[in-house]
């Protein structure tokens, strides 16, 4: 009987998607935090790095969506946080900028 190495299984698809989340995760915090050292410290606009945030978040939820990982109202509450997020963040934005 011969026997066939298995290269790729679900323990290690699971392995390999945790660690792309975690550095996703770290990446975007660490955007988050040079934005806010950028504009507390410097004083600098940050709608560049914000922005690559947010694009990355879409990206990601529409490649879920695209592969029916993300439905429902898991979807929804993704749509909703992401909507209301931008809208605080603009209302703040227009704030700050009128103090």
């Amino acid at each position: 009987m011969r026997t066939v190495e298995v290269e790729r299984d679900e323990r290690t698809e699971q392995v390999v998607g945790n660690g792309s989340r975690l550095a996703y995760m770290f990446l975007t915090f660490g955007v988050l935090a040079v934005a806010a050292y950028r504009a507390g410290v410097l004083g600098q606009n940050t709608f560049d790095l914000l922005g690559l945030v947010m694009i990355s978040g879409a990206i990601l939820l529409g490649y879920q969506y695209a592969h029916r990982a993300m439905e429902g109202k898991a979807l929804r509450v993704a749509l909703w946080t992401g909507g209301l997020g931008a809208l605080l963040g603009m209302a703040l934005a227009l704030y700050l900028s009128r103090a």
